[in-house]
């Protein structure tokens, strides 16, 4: 039964090979055809949404450059806060908890903090870099 129902729901995704004979010396007006069938379900975008999209697109790319001038330091205390706020408890793919990361001794939070504040400083360099 579910091989029947895959077959009729991705039935669209065929070539159909229908009027082949009719193009056998021509697989460009057989692709033409192809085209034509396709078009019914794809459409192009028309030159206003393509640029309302770009523009939108630049506002987004703009406002990241401007967030990556705003201090992003990363220091214990906000990396405590963050975890204040953080109610899950469940293991990461590093399979720390964070109750593990809360109960952590005060040496162990300022190393992961200047880990965070390194990695966050890298990331804006190369995020300013490459727009």
């Amino acid at each position: 039964m579910f091989h029947n129902i895959a077959i009729e729901d991705k039935a669209y995704l065929s070539v159909t090979n229908e009027h082949a004979g009719t193009y056998r010396h021509s697989p460009n007006r057989h692709l033409e055809q192809q085209a034509c069938n396709w078009e019914s379900r794809w459409h192009r975008i028309s030159d206003a949404v393509n640029n309302g999209i770009h523009n939108l697109l630049k506002t987004v790319i703009d406002l990241a450059k401007r967030d990556t001038e705003i201090d992003n330091s990363f220091d214990i205390d906000k990396y405590d806060r963050g975890l204040k706020g953080y109610k899950k408890n469940t293991g990461g793919i590093d399979a720390w908890t964070s109750t593990d990361l809360k109960t952590s001794p005060k040496e162990c939070k300022v190393l992961m903090s200047e880990a965070m504040e390194k990695t966050s400083q890298e990331n804006c360099a190369t995020y300013t870099k490459s727009y």
